[in-house]
């Protein structure tokens, strides 16, 4: 899903009961963070394009204004090149994604990475969960209590 279909993430799948959106809110975030500790903002999108959309999504509902806000100026060429193409040729598949790619590639001649900085450096900080303030505490903090507070989202049915 996340490299077959790339321009529609896995937000979508939620009403087609795929996934709940517990299971996005919390595979989205595990990829998100484990991404760009691993690697960085650029380790993220390269390998995940299908979720650029989901993350700026997820960081929207959980994460707090300013680590939103970071997100999306850091993203906005890979979400415009996302946003064009779903709105075009949202079900493409195999070599009818070439365009898509060909736009996403061309993406990184425009992205302002000095944007994925403080994005990281939030991420990185030492001291992070002790810190209340941090974008990536206060998300993970508010992803927490709403898997506390809807554990029927995580319970296998049928």
């Amino acid at each position: 899903m996340n490299q077959s279909t790339p321009r529609l993430g896995l937000h979508s799948r939620i009403g087609t009961g795929d996934i709940t959106h517990g299971q996005w809110a919390l595979y989205t975030e595990t990829c998100l963070v484990g991404q760009i500790v691993n690697g960085g903002v650029e380790q993220f999108i390269e390998n995940c394009p299908g979720l650029i959309s989901d993350a700026e999504k997820l960081l929207a509902a959980y994460g707090p204004p300013a680590l939103h806000d970071a997100y999306v100026k850091a993203a906005a060429p890979f979400l415009a090149v996302i946003a064009d193409h779903a709105a075009r040729q949202s079900d493409a598949t195999g070599d009818a994604l070439a365009p898509f790619h060909a736009d996403f590639e061309a993406a990184w001649d425009v992205v302002d990475e000095s944007l994925f900085g403080p994005i990281e450096a939030s991420c990185y900080a030492k001291a992070r969960d002790a810190d209340p303030e941090n974008g990536f505490t206060a998300l993970e903090d508010r992803l927490l209590r709403w898997v506390l507070a809807y554990p029927e989202e995580f319970r296998q049915t049928g």
